[in-house]
């Protein structure tokens, strides 16, 4: 019996396990399976997939299925090219006005936000210290205040608080949301002052259950060092059983170092990684299985590696000790699957800092990923500053790798950065507004404002949804922006055979 001979029931159960890829394949094999793949069953299974996993911010089950099948494939569209009221219009050279000068252009358009939910903690107020972090999904934000805590969205509701050691502060913190979406593992980093010149570090691992508030300990590594205020944890991560920390080490007189700290919580081991290069930047992201490097080569060139992570085997060392005084091992040493470095015609020379990294599973394809890179640098003199927007397509489907590059274009030299989405959107401020705004991937005059309290300093932005949360004084606001509704002849551009992309959609190039 051929796939087509099965009954419809039987098809459409299939297509449920297939990724939106797969099954917008097989609905140009024959006129049959088009037809099945544009029925809303099939669509309502392939995007409750989708929020099961993490990709659907604040949608229901229950209106997922209440939504049209224009609707749920502009949902999905939103997942790759942002919310529709991000899309700005080009903004038209005003004309002439008399005497010579030009009229004032037209005013930026606006994001919408339609829903905009406010939550109620205790001894709240707007400041970076008070981060927020909606966890994947959108049914759970991560507020960083007196302690972390877990917030339910939608039910105003303290779901869990940390239980911090006496006199310490959260520095940062991450979670991986576990498939289904009623759990999360959670890494937090913690630091106290002991008064004594000797403080006090705190990495810890939980897994937090959002159904009954309870936390299980899955790694807690407590350790002393007299060099905390030098050491500067940037950032952490965690991905299944691995989770990392970028570190800035400023003890040494003459050059800043950085490196990373990767654990293992499984088998309660962490290892030190970095570059040999001096002052070399060096900051890591993680995807399943394996880790995202981004420094310089010997050379001098931005350099970006994927390592897998049982390339580490040799190397790992029980977390019982300080993570900062472990000897270093130099990435250069540890076999790459991937290992290019980072060319560009309009930036002559490279800086160190800042550059970010980032890396998103892709929604349309199980194991494919894309990768965001900015980096600054100038040309000619330093006054001619530059900045470097590049991103890649990763698939690591089967045994084999795949890696291409997308897009390579100019982006802000200022880089004040507050993320960067999976379509490639970038958040960060506006001169010209005095506030922030999202601007289009490449595109450094397409902007659009955004509407938040003057208070608001912080407030990073969902990968997919571009959501955000944030806290003002005495709340904890998220905000969800409208999505699109778009025609099903959408469809025709996501096959990769026929448009050359993982997605179908273009970006400005530059060189």
């Amino acid at each position: 019996m051929v796939f087509q001979d099965l009954s419809e029931d039987n098809i459409r159960s299939i297509f449920s396990f297939c990724d939106i890829y797969a099954v917008v394949a097989m609905s140009r094999t024959n006129i049959y399976l088009h037809r099945l793949t544009l029925e809303k069953l099939v669509w309502v299974d392939l995007v409750e997939d989708l929020r099961r996993r993490g990709f659907i911010d604040g949608r229901s089950r229950a209106e997922i299925q209440a939504q049209s099948q224009e609707e749920l494939v502009g949902l999905v569209k939103a997942l790759l090219t942002g919310p529709k009221s991000w899309t700005a219009p080009a903004l038209p050279k005003a004309p002439k006005a008399l005497g010579g000068t030009r009229a004032p252009r037209p005013a930026p358009s606006h994001a919408e936000i339609p829903t905009q939910i406010t939550l109620h903690p205790s001894g709240i107020w707007s400041s970076k210290k008070n981060e927020a972090k909606l966890i994947a999904g959108g049914e759970y934000v991560l507020l960083n205040s007196i302690t972390l805590e877990c917030w339910s969205v939608h039910d105003d509701r303290l779901v869990w608080a940390y239980e911090k050691l006496a006199g310490s502060f959260v520095l940062e913190f991450d979670a991986d949301i576990q498939e289904g979406g009623e759990s999360a593992t959670i890494i937090v980093y913690a630091r106290s002052w002991t008064g004594n010149g000797t403080d006090q570090g705190q990495v810890h691992i939980l897994q937090l259950d959002f159904r009954t508030g309870i936390s299980t300990s899955l790694l807690c590594n407590v350790f002393l060092t007299t060099d905390l205020d030098d050491l500067q944890c940037q950032a952490v991560k965690i991905c299944g059983n691995t989770a990392c920390a970028n570190i800035r080490d400023d003890t040494l007189p003459s050059e800043t170092q950085s490196y990373c700290i990767l654990i293992n919580w499984e088998t309660k081991s962490h290892l030190k990684l970095g570059s040999n290069t001096l002052g070399s930047p060096f900051l890591v992201n993680l995807i399943p299985n394996h880790i995202l490097v981004l420094t310089n080569n010997r050379a001098g060139f931005p350099e970006i590696r994927v390592i897998n992570i049982a390339a580490f085997s040799d190397y790992w060392q029980l977390a019982d000790s300080s993570p900062f005084s472990l000897p270093t091992t130099d990435v250069s040493d540890i076999e790459a699957a991937v290992c290019e470095s980072i060319i560009f015609g309009s930036c002559g020379r490279f800086q160190g800092w800042p550059r970010e990294l980032y890396a998103y599973e892709s929604p349309l394809e199980a194991g494919t990923y894309r990768i965001w890179v900015i980096i600054s640098g100038y040309s000619g003199s330093p006054s001619k500053k530059h900045a470097v927007l590049c991103s890649y397509r990763l698939s690591l489907m089967g045994n084999g790798i795949i890696w291409q590059q997308r897009t390579a274009a100019n982006a802000d030299p200022t880089l004040n950065c507050a993320g960067i989405t999976y379509s490639g959107h970038i958040r960060r401020y506006n001169s010209k507004s005095d506030g922030y705004s999202i601007f289009a991937p490449g595109n450094l005059d397409r902007a659009v404002e955004q509407i938040l309290p003057d208070s608001v300093t912080y407030a990073p932005v969902s990968p997919y949804s571009g959501a955000l949360a944030y806290a003002t004084n005495g709340a904890l606001v998220v905000s969800f922006f409208k999505w699109c509704v778009v025609t099903l002849a959408f469809l025709t551009v996501i096959d990769r055979s026929t448009t050359g992309g993982d997605d179908g959609m273009r970006y400005p190039r530059s060189s």
